[in-house]
């Protein structure tokens, strides 16, 4: 794997605002942002490699690989849907959620708070 290699996309939408945002971190630490189906992402910030390969460990600890591929289980109109792809080992994986889903495991929610702390602030 090159130091380019996608190894983290994290999607985040909905909301009052209705706002999508499309969050690709990669394997040499460079993050970008793509926001309402832009295609251009602009690179808005950069972590190290070791941050990245500190994620993915954490990542895989929590059970990432093993969770279900998706938890929405509630219908919820204002509620953020979060979509992330991991791809670790060869390995691609999926999960959606929505903020509310009474389903989904508590790992899934530190697994977002872990790539979420990485991210650059937005506003």
């Amino acid at each position: 794997g090159g130091g380019t290699d996608v190894v983290v996309v994290f999607e985040r939408g909905g909301g009052f605002a209705g706002v999508q945002e499309k969050w690709t971190i990669y394997a040499d630490g460079a993050i970008t942002l793509a926001e309402d189906g832009q295609v251009a992402a602009q690179e808005t910030g950069r972590v190290t490699a070791e941050q990245v390969s500190d994620l993915l460990a954490g990542i895989d600890g929590l059970g990432f690989f093993e969770m279900q591929d998706s938890y929405t289980n509630d219908e919820c109109a204002d509620c953020f849907q979060y979509t992330v792809t991991v791809t670790s080992g060869g390995v691609t994986k999926t999960v959606s959620t929505i903020d509310a889903a009474k389903d989904a495991p508590p790992e899934l929610g530190q697994v977002l708070t872990l790539i979420q702390a990485l991210l650059p602030a937005t506003n």
